[in-house]
């Protein structure tokens, strides 16, 4: 029954990132590939660490089309981070009013 509950233990800990694998990032002087940032991402469990993922691209100067993996992850984070709001267009009555009848004409 304990050996259960410790790999059950020991796969929730491999699921989460540790947060010192996020601090190594604010001191490193190399950079990690996309794949491997990637997964860090896919580990993510706070907001915290998702910035910590786009400042330490914005160091390395990734974040833009030219480099394909870095660019589409950062836009990923961002989303996440940031979501767009659909942006709706309020109509007056009698424009709509207006359209409605011209589809009863057809």
């Amino acid at each position: 029954m304990l050996k259960g509950f410790f790999d059950g233990l020991s796969e929730h800990r491999s699921k989460r990132a540790k947060q010192s694998e996020f601090d190594h990032l604010e001191h490193t002087e190399y950079l990690y590939s996309s794949d491997y940032l990637r997964g860090l991402y896919n580990r993510t469990s706070n907001n915290g660490q998702r910035h910590a993922l786009m400042d330490y691209m914005d160091r390395f100067d990734v974040n833009n089309e030219s480099y394909k993996g870095y660019s589409g992850l950062y836009n990923e984070i961002d989303n996440w981070l940031h979501p767009q709001e659909d942006e709706w267009v309020k109509i007056p009555r009698s424009i709509l009013e207006e359209y409605l009848k011209g589809d009863d004409e057809l």
